[in-house]
Order: structure tokens, then C-alpha cells, then sequence
């Protein structure tokens, strides 16, 4: 089988979708026997329908930058009676404004319905979010979101007198951190720890609030501004707190930087109650969880589905995230049972084949 994945930018490397959708699931599918190309629509114009031709699965992920490219490439395929697949892993129609991505949903919206109308196969990541699709197209099939064990992996707890708490997450969480984070710095005050948070901004934490700041002040009102309005309540809270905070990292890079260089006890996964949020996968769990830390979550969607260690109000979460906290043995036996549970479900080596199976599938 041979696949070639239409690309929106030489940059696409950049992005977590494209990294768990796309480059992922080819490096395994690849020392299955698959053969697998890729080219960026707009960059690579005039290498693209020989590449067609050659492929016998063409697969396009999320939207892209010019929705004329994607009809004519579209139309390609149909001339040379390709399969065409498409991935979709958010819900792009119920966007917070909160969110950067707010930005582009217009483009998101118009990509998406161009190729949900016109793909032969949609694969997406969860119930929820291929109950919303299959409203657009009829063939929706779930891949879930999985992990390399080999990069994301447990390299032993230290014995640390001070627990290491982690929270990574990009732009779009500072609305779901706060959430718990009064209550984060309430606990921090009274139990020690270290907080460690990944990602969120590209510069240094304190850089890149300086420049929300000097944004805000000069009346920014753009729909980009509301997430730095939120990102600067949270440092309200995160300046007392004494973070240690890594700038975002190529996802081919952040494995080695969770796993190994920061090698925590416990990952947070903070989440409003919004529809949204609602039809994610669990993604933050099968990190944290791969590489041994105890997870907390709130027990909404869709975490309440695959944690076993949830929070129902901010009540329980201090009972709990506190208890974890002062009890060694309680993060252990909670990281172990979680590590299990992922290594079960969501190991790469075993969701590849699920790809391999809805590409080969005739049209």
C-alpha cells in the first residue's frame, strides 16, 4: 500500500496534530511495508499529481491555507480514481474564544466541509467527535491517539524529598488552568512541590507575559488578545509560585524533554466543562501515564472515561492532589496501575495496525 499525505506547510512538523496523525502513525506503518510520501500543497505544485498517480491513498489532514489547492488536488484524485482520506481530531465548530486556534475557524470550517464532502474515509480520535462527523459524512472510523514506549517511558523515580508536578499543554489550556489554579497555588503554599510546566508560550514564561502585557496595554481587541487576557490572570498566580517552565518544544523533541529531563511524579490535566473539550482523547494521560507519573484529572469528558484518579469539584481535587502529594506509595501504586492501563490501549505498536486496516479497506 501506498499512502501520500497531503501536507498544509513545510512546517507542519511543528504541530502536535501532525506529529500523533500524521508523522507517527507513518514511521510505524512504515516498517509494517507501507510505503509513505508526503508533499505540501503549495510547495510542492508541481510534483503533486505525479504523486498522486503513484499513491493509492491520498490522505489530508485538518485545513489548509488555500482551499482552491485542496479542490484541484481533490479533483486529481477523483480523475485518477485515488482513495481519499481525511483526519479530523477537534471539534473546529465549538472552538472557545479562548482558544488561538479561534482565529482560524472560518478557514477550519471551510477546509473541513470541502473534504468531509469528498473523502472516502474520515478517521478521528474519539466517540464523541465521530458522532459530529458521521452528521457530514457516513464513513468515520476512530484511531485513537497513541504513544511511542520506547520515547515516552518511565526512567525511574528519584528520591527527591519534593514531589515534581507537571502540567504541558500549548496557548489553547491557559482557560482550563485556571480552573484549579487559585487552588494549585493555595496548596503549593502549604505542601511543597516543584511545578513544572511545559509549553504554553515559545519564549521564556516571563518574556512572553511581558509582551501580552505590553499588548494588552495597547488596547489589543483582536480575537488573538482573549487567550493572553486569561494567560495573564494565570501569572497572577504562576509568579508566586516559583514554575520552572520549558518553552514550547518540536513534539519530536518534547518526548525526551517529559520522559527524561524532567522525569516527574504527577501530571495535572485541568479542563473546562465545555463542549469543546468534551470530544478531545486523553491525550495528556497517555504522556504523562507512559512515562510514569500519577495523573489527576477531572471527571468530565473525556477524561472520565480512561483516568481512574478524577476530581469532581475543587474540593476533591485538594483532597486528592494532596494525598498525592504526602504519599509516595499512593503515586506509585497510581502510576503503575495508569502506566499499565496506557501501555494496554494506547502503545503506537498496536493502534498502527487499525491505520493499515482503514487504508487498505476498498472504497
Amino acid at each position: 500500500m501506498k499512502i501520500l499525505y497531503i501536507l498544509n506547510s513545510i512546517t507542519d512538523f511543528k504541530s502536535g496534530c501532525h506529529f500523533f496523525r500524521i508523522f507517527l502513525p507513518s514511521l510505524f506503518m512504515t516498517r509494517k511495508g507501507v510505503e509513505i510520501n508526503y508533499v505540501t500543497h503549495n510547495y510542492d505544485k508541481e510534483n503533486i499529481g505525479g504523486m498522486i498517480k503513484w499513491a493509492d491513498v491520498v490522505s489530508f489532514q485538518r485545513a489548509y491555507s488555500d482551499n482552491n489547492d485542496i479542490k484541484n488536488i481533490i479533483k486529481l484524485c477523483k480523475e485518477y480514481k485515488k482513495k481519499i482520506a481525511y483526519d479530523l481530531d477537534d471539534d473546529i465548530w465549538n472552538i472557545v474564544d479562548e482558544n488561538p486556534a479561534i482565529c482560524s475557524a472560518k478557514n477550519l470550517d471551510k477546509s473541513a466541509k470541502i473534504l468531509l464532502k469528498n473523502a472516502d474515509i474520515v478517521t478521528t480520535t474519539t466517540q464523541i467527535l465521530k458522532n459530529a462527523l458521521l452528521k457530514l459524512n457516513k464513513n468515520v472510523e476512530i484511531v485513537e491517539n497513541a504513544i511511542d514506549p520506547m520515547v515516552y517511558k518511565d526512567y525511574g523515580k528519584t528520591d527527591e524529598s519534593l514531589p515534581i508536578v507537571v502540567y504541558a499543554g500549548s496557548a489553547s489550556h491557559w482557560k482550563d488552568f485556571m480552573t484549579i489554579l487559585p487552588t494549585l497555588a493555595k496548596i503549593k503554599e502549604e505542601i511543597p512541590f516543584v511545578f513544572v510546566m511545559i509549553g504554553f508560550t515559545q519564549s521564556p514564561l516571563d518574556s512572553a507575559m511581558y509582551e501580552y502585557k505590553k499588548l494588552q496595554s495597547f488596547g489589543a481587541k483582536d480575537k488573538n488578545s482573549k487567550y493572553q487576557k486569561v494567560a495573564l490572570e494565570c501569572y497572577e498566580y504562576l509568579k508566586k509560585m516559583n514554575v520552572v517552565h520549558f518553552p514550547f518544544y518540536t513534539p519530536e523533541l518534547f518526548p525526551t524533554i517529559l520522559a527524561k529531563q524532567i522525569n516527574g511524579d504527577i501530571g495535572i490535566c485541568p479542563l473546562e466543562d465545555v463542549v469543546f473539550n468534551h470530544s478531545k482523547s486523553c491525550l495528556k494521560f497517555y504522556e504523562y501515564g507512559a512515562c510514569g507519573m500519577a495523573t489527576i484529572a477531572p471527571r468530565i469528558l473525556p477524561y472520565s472515561e480512561e483516568v481512574d484518579y478524577t476530581y469532581v469539584d475543587l474540593n476533591d481535587f485538594e483532597n486528592k492532589f494532596k494525598k498525592l502529594l504526602k504519599d509516595k506509595e499512593l503515586r506509585r501504586e497510581v502510576a503503575q496501575r495508569q502506566m499499565k492501563w496506557v501501555l494496554e490501549n494506547r502503545d503506537i505498536n498496536k493502534i498502527v495496525d487499525k491505520w493499515i486496516k482503514i487504508y487498505g479497506q476498498k472504497n
